[in-house]
């Protein structure tokens, strides 16, 4: 007769958790997975952030939110130009995902790095909404300049002026 192998609750290394309180503890018991997402998503960068708990590190997996989507270049630029050397993170560009492996106690310093990056693609679409508005009435006022030069030309030239 064959059995299973069986691991011990407290020699079980992979396990969700049910913890309710998101800051790490002294002896590093780990926060909800429910916490970990709620506490990434909350600035819009990212509308679904997966954790797995394993010992004393999680991995975590996440997608950008639809508004950041066309903009996954540019955060993958500004995580990986301002990034800690105590983070390395793993792109995929065709699901648009993010992923980090860490130990529980960076989750802080973590979150606070990426609502800074969140922060930096909101100026970079804002800067890049004006900048598009500027070019726009520069092209604007370029064909209105030309078409007053026109005319003042063509008023001003000897030999079309009639009397």
């Amino acid at each position: 007769m064959k059995t299973a192998a069986h691991i011990l609750t407290q020699d079980q290394y992979l396990q969700i958790s049910d913890n309710t309180n998101f800051l790490v503890t002294e002896d590093n018991s780990q926060p909800s997975q429910k916490d970990v997402s709620t506490s990434f998503v909350g600035d819009g960068l990212f509308n679904e952030v997966s954790p797995l708990f394993y010992r004393t590190r999680v991995r975590l997996s996440f997608s950008l939110a639809e508004e950041f989507r066309s903009l996954f270049i540019v955060t993958k630029g500004l995580i990986e130009f301002y990034r800690s050397k105590d983070f390395l993170f793993y792109y995929n560009r065709e699901q648009r995902t993010i992923e980090t492996d860490i130990e529980i106690s960076q989750l802080t310093e973590l979150r606070q790095f990426l609502k800074k990056v969140s922060a930096w693609l909101k100026e970079e679409i804002r800067f890049k909404d004006a900048l598009k508005k500027v070019l726009k009435f520069e092209a604007e006022y370029k064909l209105q300049k030309e078409e007053v030069y026109g005319l003042f030309k063509s008023i001003t030239t000897p030999g079309q002026v009639s009397r």
